[in-house]
């Protein structure tokens, strides 16, 4: 046989080597997998039940479970709990606001027409306010609402200054009307605030009341001394804070205020014309003084009701001004709340921060359509 013929036969020996046996998956694996899917297919489903009870706030997750919202159910004071969910919307409308805390006033000035009309909610609405400015006693010394009382001094034996008997006090004839809106309001909750002209009142110091009057004291182009009734550039008579009874006559007025329902009352005018001349009055002793007297007498009987006083830029500012006697310390002690309806720009006011955050500033802003924002937010958009 050719060595062709014996490579084309040739067939390998059998290997015998050492063969690998087929290795087995001990039972208890196939039994453990299934039961720890088991246990995830449970644990999933706990989870997607329990997902509906956790409430989500900018402080995290929190699980409210049936049982504890049940045992802690909200009353008349306490808000509703929060809903359940991702989708959470912080709440942006006006707050509601109390007497006992009215720190974040947004006050809206409300004309008596349009308050006659029933206007008040939708201008609320409107003007995204919380609180109403009605004005009660305007310039011209007319009152707006129906009054028991009569103008100081006017007694049976009237005083020998007077040429005539003091008539009684300038009464709107849209008094019941006015009052009929005021309780509209009330019932609808909204919170009132009663602005009042002080010393600038026509009716109580002209005619034959200018006893009452600021007067100027000059001496004529003959030397001999003139007496008159001062009147600002407008042509308003303006009366003189240290005449007897008037302190009362105002924490009166108040008190009938307070009766109608309203919340605050906030005193304008209630300073000396600047361009009054008469360098011997002790201006900020007088408004102090008569200030302190009005809000003693005012607290007994009306102790809810927030006294407010409207201050000018540079009182603001400086703390005083002595020209119209304003005086920020003078003033804090007898009243709740200041006003300013044009602040100074570069100037801080003379408060500290626990003060502005109490509510007793309240500025005015012009991003505020037609009204008025808490000291945080007016401090914040200047």
């Amino acid at each position: 046989m050719s060595r062709a013929s014996q490579q084309r036969f040739y067939s390998p020996p059998p290997y015998r080597g050492k063969t690998h046996a087929r290795r087995r998956v001990p039972r208890f694996v196939p039994v453990a997998l299934l039961i720890l899917l088991v246990i995830a297919v449970i644990l999933g489903l706990i989870a997607s039940h329990l997902q509906q009870y956790m409430v989500y706030t900018a402080e995290g997750g929190t699980m409210v479970l049936p049982s504890d919202v049940s045992s802690s159910a909200p009353t008349a004071s306490e808000p509703a709990p929060l809903l359940a969910g991702l989708d959470v919307a912080e709440e942006t409308a006006a707050p509601a606001i109390s007497a006992v805390d009215a720190s974040r006033l947004r006050a809206v000035p409300i004309s008596i027409d349009a308050l006659i009309a029933g206007d008040a909610a939708d201008l609320l609405s409107r003007s995204e306010g919380n609180a109403l400015v009605v004005e009660m006693k305007d310039v011209s010394g007319t009152l707006y609402w129906n009054t028991a009382l009569r103008y100081p001094g006017a007694e049976d034996d009237e005083p020998e200054e007077y040429e005539e008997p003091i008539p009684d006090i300038s009464v709107s004839g849209r008094a019941d009307a006015v009052e009929a809106a005021l309780r509209a309001c009330r019932e609808a909750d909204i919170y009132l605030i009663a602005e009042i002209h002080v010393f600038r009142d026509d009716a109580l110091s002209s005619g034959t009341r200018r006893v009452n009057n600021l007067r100027v004291h000059e001496i004529d182009e003959d030397g001999d001394p003139r007496n008159y009734p001062y009147r600002d550039g407008d042509g308003h008579y303006w009366l003189n804070p240290v005449i007897p009874n008037l302190q009362e006559y105002y924490s009166n007025l108040a008190k009938e205020l307070a009766a109608l329902g309203f919340d605050e009352l906030l005193l304008t005018d209630f300073c000396y014309p600047a361009d009054w001349s008469d360098e011997d009055a002790d201006r900020p002793e007088a408004l102090t003084r008569f200030l302190s007297g009005f809000a003693t007498e005012l607290r007994d009987a009306a102790p809810t009701l927030r006294i407010d006083v409207e201050v000018e830029a540079d009182a603001l500012s400086q703390g005083q001004n002595r020209s119209t006697g304003q005086t920020i310390s003078g003033f804090s002690s007898a009243s709740d709340r200041f006003w300013c309806w044009t602040p100074p720009a570069d100037s801080v006011p003379p408060f500290d921060e626990d003060q502005l955050a109490s509510g007793v500033l309240v500025i005015g802003v012009d991003a505020f359509q037609g009204g008025l924002l808490s000291p945080a937010q007016a401090l914040s958009t200047n």
